[in-house]
């Protein structure tokens, strides 16, 4: 029985030995501790600052708005115009607030401005007349998981 004892010991030891007891061995002599590990810097991207136009307006049935503005995205892109958000107001939600990124102010301007959109707009259901404020965007949150912008 004790050479039994004995040999299932040695049985255990020398898998214990084998497999190190879960830790790993590094060879401290490739590692010099005389130079202080520094972490590459990450530089963050340059910003630079943009154009925006926001419009406001009250729509009569979101649904058939959002299809007709979907509808409309080439018209949009043709004027240099590039969809940032569409919000909707807390206390009235057929209250909308859209932002567009603008490649071209006078494009821009021009579109805002022109017969067909206004045409467009009240056969799809905007029932005010729409408000249209230009920025010009200084500075963003580069932290920030959502788009948000700081005008100056």
């Amino acid at each position: 029985m004790k050479k039994a004892s004995l040999a299932l010991s040695m049985l255990v030891l020398m898998v214990l030995v084998a497999c190190n007891s879960g830790t790993e061995k590094t060879d401290s002599s490739k590692a010099d501790s005389t130079k202080p590990v520094v972490a590459e810097a990450t530089k963050a991207p340059e910003f630079k600052p943009f154009d925006v136009v926001q419009i406001t307006h009250k729509v009569k049935d979101y649904g058939i708005w959002k299809k007709a503005f979907d509808n409309d995205s080439a018209a949009r892109k043709e004027a240099g115009l590039g969809l940032i958000v569409i919000g909707k107001n807390n206390a009235a939600a057929n209250d909308l607030m859209l932002v567009f990124s603008i490649t071209d102010m006078q494009k821009a301007k021009d579109f805002g401005a022109s017969p067909r959109l206004k045409d467009v707009m009240q056969k799809n259901g905007v029932i005010s007349k729409p408000e249209m404020s230009y920025f010009h965007v200084l500075r963003m949150n580069a932290d920030s998981k959502e788009k948000q912008w700081v005008v100056i």
